[in-house]
């Protein structure tokens, strides 16, 4: 059952803060049904257009109090409401007006992290609403220790926002906030709404809601290792290993395509059945997608050669490869995928591939590990008599 708490709009944009009451009967979320009653708050932003249809909306909630009363998550609280709102009432001021000091508040106090200005907008009585935290409401001490304590574990914080939405005397903000996560070194970015409303020039009472499940999701992840640069790869076989070594780099601004270039250091006789003339294998096309932290999907094209004469090198015979690899650390790959065998005549265009239709002469699995070159030390001659 959903109880709408306060709503508002502007221009095609309707803000709604809501409150969730139901019992757990099926599956949700991959939970098993509990039985238990749970309620969930939260904010909704909708864009319509002409025609008085939703065609956008945003979905702000508390996904992690859901969670932790269903006992899916630890529960540390004992309350997943609202609160009870203030008394507080005076000049509902301009909107517009209003949804400049938000702006200014949100500059001041948490981009320039001037906290002390926290009282040049907000009221010395206002009551903060914020059901992930303990013992909400907040009064202003509390909301500036919270405020404080905040910026303390993301020093580099900044709030970004992407709407506001103002009517009467409220105004609703839908924001992304990022930063690093000065305990655990973690960039993480999560989305939030806040409601604020005013009373005699001042925010008197506001609602908080962001992804605090998101957050802690990105707090709590494993470590990020960057496969950017060198490495030296094994790959073994029957009759040994291969030696490889190349190097990755980043092909967009967030690492999560990459590029390579890689050699193969030993000359070794894997496919004499197939291709009995090999005297060059050459890598092309090295591309890598991040697919999960620390784990990438890769291609590669393998060429095999023979040098019949001096400046002549013929293709023989054409590999695919495709697989996947992890980064255990900052200093080690493991990697594992296939690569499917043909024929130089299988690519009758020449276009470096083979032509459609064509079956793979073999296809064989392969397994690798990588590691960073190191710098080897220095060789110090035993002293004679």
């Amino acid at each position: 059952q959903f109880t709408i708490d306060d709503i508002i709009a502007q221009g095609d944009l309707v803000a709604l803060r809501w409150t969730a009451t139901g019992t757990h009967e099926a599956e949700l979320m991959g939970i098993p049904a509990t039985g238990l009653s749970t309620t969930t708050t939260g904010i909704n932003i909708m864009r319509f257009n002409d025609d008085g249809m939703v065609v956008e909306e945003w979905s702000t909630w508390d996904v992690l109090g859901l969670l932790q009363q269903l006992g899916a998550v630890p529960a540390d609280r004992e309350e997943y409401v609202w609160g009870e709102p203030t008394s507080i009432t005076g000049d509902p001021g301009n909107p517009q007006a209003n949804t400049v000091k938000v702006i200014s508040y949100t500059e001041e106090v948490w981009n320039y992290k001037r906290v002390t200005q926290l009282e040049a907008t907000n009221s010395p009585d206002i009551l903060v609403h914020n059901p992930m935290l303990l013992g909400q409401p907040l009064d202003i001490d509390r909301y500036r220790d919270a405020t404080e304590g905040f910026i303390a574990n993301m020093p580099d914080l900044n709030v970004e926002f992407h709407h506001l939405i103002a009517e009467g005397d409220i105004v609703a903000g839908h924001y992304t906030t990022s930063g690093t996560h000065l305990p655990s070194g973690k960039k993480i970015a999560f989305d939030g709404v806040t409601w604020y409303r005013f009373a005699d020039d001042k925010i008197v009472e506001t609602w908080w809601m962001y992804d605090a499940y998101g957050m802690m999701q990105q707090i709590m992840a494993p470590a990020e290792y960057s496969p950017d640069g060198q490495w030296i790869c094994a790959a073994p076989t029957p009759l040994g290993s291969l030696i490889i070594t190349g190097y990755w780099e980043a092909a967009n601004e967030d690492g999560s395509q990459l590029i390579g270039q890689w050699k193969q250091i030993n000359g070794f006789p894997l496919l004499t059945d197939l291709y009995p003339e090999i005297d060059v294998t050459e890598f092309a096309g090295e591309q890598a997608v991040k697919i999960a932290p620390n784990t990438y999907a890769m291609s590669m094209n393998i060429y095999y050669a023979k040098k019949p004469g001096p400046n002549v090198t013929e293709i023989v015979g054409i590999g695919l490869m495709s697989a996947t690899f992890e980064v255990l650390g900052p200093d080690a790959i493991q990697g594992q995928g296939t690569v499917a065998y043909y024929l130089a005549s299988q690519d009758a265009d020449q276009d470096g591939f083979p032509d459609e239709g064509e079956e793979a002469q073999l296809c064989i699995p392969w397994g690798w590990t990588c590691k960073r070159p190191v710098m080897a030390p220095g060789c110090v001659p035993a002293p004679t008599e």
